[in-house]
């Protein structure tokens, strides 16, 4: 061995993924690893989609047109301002049940520009 003839090798560092990656231990904790990633983005994502029906309501509100409540017409006009004032008032508490902040396996999704960028619309429309 000493004083041989020694070839240098292609690099100069070693990899040791070439002898781990084959590995059964390797293999179970990478699978495990994959899953729990896996089941964390699935929870995320469930979550950004029950927000849907926040940004629908908040849709909705910024196309009412309030002249049609006053219009001169309509059979009942102050029942109708009194049931569009619930509506909002509804919509205002159902905003305030969206949480800041969501953790999801091992995400934690910080909604408070969401919630707070949400949260005046109803509000807005009542005022």
């Amino acid at each position: 061995m000493v004083g041989d003839d020694w070839e240098a090798p292609d690099k100069n560092f070693l990899n040791p993924y070439d002898w781990i990656k084959e590995d059964e231990s390797y293999v179970a904790q990478n699978m495990t690893i994959e899953r729990i990633l896996t089941s964390a983005f699935k929870k995320a994502d469930a979550f950004l989609f029950n927000m849907q029906q926040y940004l629908h309501m908040y849709w909705t509100n910024s196309r009412i047109d309030f002249s049609l409540l006053v219009n001169e017409r309509l059979k009942f006009p102050t029942d109708m301002l009194i049931y569009t004032t619930k509506l909002f008032k509804l919509q205002k508490e159902k905003f305030e049940e969206i949480p800041e902040k969501a953790f999801k396996g091992l995400l934690k999704i910080d909604n408070k520009e969401s919630r707070d960028f949400l949260l005046p619309s109803p509000k807005k429309c009542i005022i």
